[in-house]
């Protein structure tokens, strides 16, 4: 809907700047506290949420040309100019020419994709060059979007390196605001890095956006790209200044890019909310909104859905056969076991071992080598019972056997495909193997080792829309690997990526941390994908005949296990036949290998940013997460805390509904099978421990935090399943509340679903007004033809019966 509605009143003020001229601040408001200051003599403008100044602007604007920066000269913010104190200087440092404000315009509204706003825009001259920027400030909702248009061709705008910008809009004072912390995600896998803000992080084209800052209230604003997420670049730097102190944050077009034609827009997202959890996932649904893409729903694809198994990097079988027996043979040979112990794996993940490749080791042909599968991938999917497949990719050499059919652009050793049909003849080939996931990994490296994708405003975006426009086509879904933060934030363009790695490769070394996904889990989160921690071992023996040098035992499979499972993504074991665990694998499935999972990924518990404000860094996160399940008006949580540094504790507030802060709970200690009160007069305490560096085992603890119902029932869920309830078991919980507590006529009825013959073991407390909580814990059948069971819980004598 960019439709404008109105522009009842349109200001243009010609620009006589200079000292002695009156300062005119135009202020614009969001709901919730959110105020733009906008200085019509000088374009300056700062940024205020409840009353306090969060950024100011020392150069409101900068844009570089061939002959250098062009810079708009200001060393005050609109604090100075509401005092009648416009000293409008131009500090152009560092033999910068002068961007001169030729015009603004003020008092328009209109209405877009996202909501009424309220404009006022700048036209500036780099000389004879026309530049122009515009804010945006919604009404119903706290966001400002900056944008800046480039009103002529640019033929070279480069600054030649990718840690810097190529334009600035905005161009904040840094530290406008402090104390502030910060959170921002860099590098392979989009990793988080925090600490006080000023402190040094990593701020180029491999991280540094979406940026996260909060004060102690956790009051909070997320800085981010709103398009051409490939090649923006927000960067703290001196450059427009000698003093080496005065830093800004500058948001734009990265350093490297060349050519900008005539017309083209970039847009900059800040975002402000309340808590920082919270404030992420809204600025995720902004994006998300923007582009029309639903988050990821747990039913997307069979990776996402359903067990499987895996055999990519840290896998047994990741360039590893059994010993004198070819892949196609071993492949066999682990469907057969899995078949025989009764794990119901749903699909098979096969990594970049089974195809060709070429120069610098990059792709030459996807199709399976002979000395791999002598009979074929349709053999190996035979021996798979035809199940589906995940199968893997890497980046394209410059000697693929698709050049001359289809658009490649090559640099050096690397290809990269911009051509859709090119991604559709492969698809389409390998969905008559079984495909139905395909795996795009080294993005990362596709992306930093080309010119191309980085010195173009377009090429790397026409890269991944090829591909999912491909994919969705053929329809099949995507899972990114080693993906930057700018790929996780593109993919709320493309509805057909569904989830991508959130950890580093699995290895069971004891430095190896790369379970704790919880704070990439929440970047995942929040633009609509789902967090894969990758594969696993699910067995604690010593798995004789593994290839890694750093052997062959993994010290913590149940917290790997359930790790996956509190992902909501795919649980993938890769262990060597004979020990894959059944028994610990089936706490996160249905008997059909139908994953049980909660509402949203676990995120780090949003106490925890407050707790933390003098001490998070990148040397320790504390990891304790939280998430969630919601079945009609009740919800469930789930707590996990591993590897603290100190003892923690959490109050039953935290997960208290908005209308019912004073709501009790019961915690269920998952693995000593008791139940406590949890209120106002009940924290719960987490207790401190560190991994034992002798046996490399992360001590760690799992609650499920379940409501305690207004007839005084509680529902625990299933006692042997790591989501205790989950929407894909329970159907619905019904409560009846006719008197008082232990009258007959209170009772709960929970319904639920599963595979016919399938028996579960589901928990309960009933009504108690002292002593200890009592579990009760109902066998319970599902019926063959509903393939669903009631279970009944009656007050008074506190008895549960199962009817199927």
């Amino acid at each position: 809907m960019k439709q404008l509605l109105a522009a009842a009143l349109l200001i243009v003020v010609a620009c006589v700047c200079g000292a002695g001229v009156d300062a005119e601040v135009v202020s614009l408001s969001s709901a919730g506290g959110l105020e733009l200051k906008f200085d019509t003599t000088s374009a300056n403008y700062s940024v205020y949420l409840d009353g306090q100044m969060w950024f100011g602007a020392a150069h409101p604007a900068a844009v570089h040309l061939a002959n250098g920066w062009y810079v708009a000269g200001n060393n005050n913010n609109v604090d100075n100019v509401d005092n009648n104190n416009n000293n409008n200087n131009n500090n152009n440092n560092n033999n910068n020419n002068k961007l001169s404000l030729v015009s603004v315009s003020t008092g328009e509204t209109g209405a877009d994709d996202l909501g009424v706003y309220q404009r006022v825009a700048a036209r500036w001259s780099a000389g004879s060059y026309p530049f122009e920027t515009r804010f945006k400030v919604y009404k119903e909702w706290e966001g400002i979007v900056f944008e800046q248009v480039f009103l002529q061709d640019i033929a070279d705008a480069s600054t030649g390196h990718n840690y810097e910008v190529v334009s600035a809009f905005p161009a904040f004072s840094a530290f406008a605001r402090s104390p502030m912390r910060f959170l921002s995600f860099q590098g392979n896998m989009a990793q988080p890095q925090s600490g006080p803000w000023g402190s040094p992080y990593t701020h180029d084209a491999t991280g540094g956006s979406p940026l996260i800052l909060y004060d102690k209230t956790l009051r909070s604003v997320v800085l981010s790209p709103l398009d051409n997420f490939m090649v923006h670049n927000q960067i703290v730097s001196n450059a427009f200044s000698s003093d080496s102190k005065s830093n800004e944050l500058l948001a734009g077009l990265q350093g490297m890019v060349q050519h900008i034609p005539a017309g083209f827009t970039h847009s900059t997202l800040l975002y402000a909310g309340r808590g920082v959890t919270r404030t992420v996932k809204q600025w995720g649904e902004v994006l998300l909104r923007k582009y029309n893409k639903r988050p990821t729903p747990p039913f997307a694809d069979v990776g996402i859905q359903y067990l499987g198994y895996y055999t990519d990097n840290g896998g047994f079988y990741w360039y590893n056969t059994e010993k004198g027996k070819n892949y196609e043979r071993t492949m066999a040979d682990v469907a057969t076991y899995i078949n025989d112990i009764g794990l119901p794996v749903q699909y098979y993940q096969l990594d970049s071992w089974w195809y060709y490749k070429g120069v610098n080791d990059g792709l030459k042909l996807w199709e399976p080598m002979p000395s791999v599968f002598p009979n074929g991938m349709e053999a190996v999917s035979g021996s798979f019972g035809f199940k589906p497949l995940i199968l893997h990719n890497r980046y394209f050499s410059t000697n693929n056997d698709y050049e001359g059919q289809f658009t490649f652009i090559n640099e050096g050793d690397f290809a990269l495909p911009i051509d859709q049909k090119l991604f559709e003849y492969i698809m389409g080939k390998a969905r008559q193997w079984g495909l139905h996931v395909y795996e795009q990994d080294w993005l990362i490296t596709t992306y930093l080792n080309m010119r191309a994708t980085q010195n173009n405003v377009t090429n790397a975006n026409n890269w991944l829309l090829a591909m999912g426009n491909a994919a969705r086509a053929q329809g099949l879904t995507i899972q990114y690997c080693m993906p930057l933060p700018i790929h996780l934030m593109a993919s709320v363009q493309i509805q057909a990526v569904t989830h991508a790695r959130a950890s580093d490769d699995y290895k069971t070394t004891a430095g190896n941390h790369q379970w704790q996904v919880a704070y990439t889990s929440l970047f995942h989160w929040a633009v609509g994908l789902v967090p894969f921690k990758d594969d696993f071992w699910s067995s604690s023996g010593n798995q004789s005949g593994c290839a890694y040098s750093w052997g062959c035992y993994e010290p913590n499979p149940e917290m790997q296990t359930l790790v996956a499972a509190l992902t909501s993504g795919p649980v993938s074991p890769s262990d060597g036949i004979g020990h894959l665990n059944s028994t610990r694998l089936m706490q996160t499935c249905r008997q059909d290998g139908l994953l049980l999972k909660a509402d949203k990924p676990a995120t780090p518990l949003e106490s925890l940013w407050a707790s933390q404000f003098a001490t998070m860094s990148n040397t320790h996160l504390e990891q304790i997460w939280e998430s969630e399940t919601r079945i009609g008006e009740f919800a469930w949580h789930y707590l996990f805390s591993a590897n603290l540094s100190s003892a923690y504790t959490v109050h039953s507030t935290e997960f208290a509904d908005d209308t019912s802060n004073n709501q009790s709970f019961l915690a269920y200690d998952y693995y000593r099978q008791t139940v406590a009160y949890f209120d106002e007069r009940h924290p719960l305490v987490l207790p401190k421990g560190l991994q034992d560096k002798a046996t490399r085992v992360f001590p760690f603890t799992y609650h499920t935090i379940a409501p305690v119902l207004a007839n005084g029932w509680t529902f625990l869920g299933e006692r042997n399943k790591f989501i205790t309830v989950s929407k894909q078991r329970v159907m619905e919980v019904n409560v009846v509340s006719a008197g008082k507590q232990d009258s007959s006529d209170n009772y709960l009825s929970v319904t639920v679903s599963g595979v016919p013959g399938e028996l579960l073991e589901l928990s309960f407390v009933g009504p108690t007004s002292s002593g200890t909580p009592r579990i009760s814990v109902v066998k319970c059948a599902i019926e063959s033809i509903t393939a669903t069971a009631t279970v009944t819980c009656v007050s008074g004598n506190n008895v549960c019966t199962c009817v199927a």
